[in-house]
C-alpha cells in the first residue's frame, strides 16, 4: 500500500495555519489510528485522450460515522512503478475558509467530495498514452499534526491506448 503518499501529499499542500483548524497540541487519546479501507474506481479501465469521470466509493464513512472530524481530501495517481505523481487533487477546510479552490495537476483535472463514501474526479490521459495499469490513492484526514487520522483507500485504474 502507498497510504503514506496520500498523507505526504495531504500535508504537503496544508500550510500551518490549518494545524490550528485541526485541533494540533490536544490529547491524541480519542482518535483512532491512520487506516487502510477498501476502495473500488468505476470505471476501472479509462481510455487515453478522452475526458473520463471517475468515482472512488469506500466500503465505510470516509470519516468513521464522526469517528474525526474530516479537514482534508486528497488523492494522487501515482507512475507505473508507483514512484512519482502523475495526477495530483488536494483540498482542505483551511484553503476553503482561505476561499482558494483545491488543488489539481497533472491527469487530475478536477474532483469533488459527493458524500461520505464517494468521491469524484475528472481525468485526462495524453492521447498515445500507452496501455497501462496505474495506483489511484484517495484518503481524508484531520490534517497535519502531532493528533492526526485518517483513512485511505487504493485502487488501480486500467488506461487504454484510446480508439
Amino acid at each position: 500500500m502507498h497510504h503514506k503518499s496520500i498523507r505526504i501529499a495531504l500535508v504537503g499542500m496544508a500550510t500551518f495555519a490549518s494545524c490550528l483548524l485541526a485541533s494540533c497540541g490536544t490529547s491524541c487519546g480519542d482518535l483512532p489510528p491512520f487506516e487502510t479501507v477498501d476502495m473500488t474506481l468505476t470505471p476501472q479501465t479509462i481510455s487515453a485522450g478522452e475526458q473520463v469521470t471517475v468515482v472512488a466509493s469506500f466500503d465505510m464513512n470516509m470519516s468513521r460515522n464522526a469517528g474525526f472530524d474530516v479537514q482534508s481530501i486528497g488523492a494522487v495517481i501515482l507512475d507505473a512503478i508507483g514512484v512519482e505523481f502523475i495526477g495530483q487533487f488536494a483540498a482542505s477546510v483551511f484553503r476553503q475558509d482561505m476561499g482558494e479552490p483545491p488543488f489539481v495537476s497533472g491527469v487530475i483535472l478536477a474532483g469533488e467530495v459527493l458524500d461520505d463514501r464517494t468521491f469524484q474526479m475528472t481525468l485526462e490521459y495524453p492521447a498515445g498514452t500507452a496501455p497501462t495499469s496505474l495506483p489511484v490513492e484517495v484518503g481524508a484526514d484531520t490534517g497535519p499534526g502531532d493528533c492526526s487520522t485518517g483513512v485511505f483507500g487504493e485502487a488501480t485504474l486500467t488506461i487504454t491506448s484510446g480508439a
